[in-house]
């Protein structure tokens, strides 16, 4: 599998375990190891419980996935 390939897997997979559930530190570090990143996603977990990401477009690499 190539590089843009595993940045798509890694992202989706990403966006299943986060998108539209609850959010907390130790699913968030699962995949986020900037300290400022995950501030930002409590931030937003704790104004809109649950939130959604909706993807309509995916880039990796040059790449464009549907």
């Amino acid at each position: 599998m190539d590089l843009s390939q595993k940045s798509k897997q890694f992202f989706l997979k990403y966006h299943a375990a986060l998108s539209g559930h609850k959010k907390n530190p130790e699913l968030i570090s699962q995949f986020v190891e900037d300290e400022k990143l995950t501030g930002h996603i409590l931030f937003f977990e704790n104004l809109f419980p649950e939130y959604e990401v909706i993807i309509d477009d995916l880039v990796a690499e040059g790449g464009r996935f549907s």
